[in-house]
């Protein structure tokens, strides 16, 4: 069974979707650099808890999830 990571995805709520964005470090920490297009799409941060196994799909298992500007 592959590990567990922590992955951040930017999400839209009302439609379901998500866009992976990176593996947040063992002590939780992340800093991403997303084009201007993703952020525009999208308005949310997703941490979510995800087998390290190589599928993007989220894993229905969200931790955390704000709402950015």
């Amino acid at each position: 069974m592959p590990r567990p990571v922590l992955r951040g995805l930017a999400a839209r709520p009302k439609a379901g979707t998500v866009f992976p964005v990176g593996v947040l470090a063992p002590d939780g920490e992340a800093r991403f650099t997303l084009p201007a297009s993703v952020v525009g799409r999208y308005q949310a941060i997703d941490v979510s808890l995800e087998a390290d196994d190589g599928d993007p799909t989220h894993s229905k298992h969200s931790l955390l999830r704000g709402r950015y500007a």
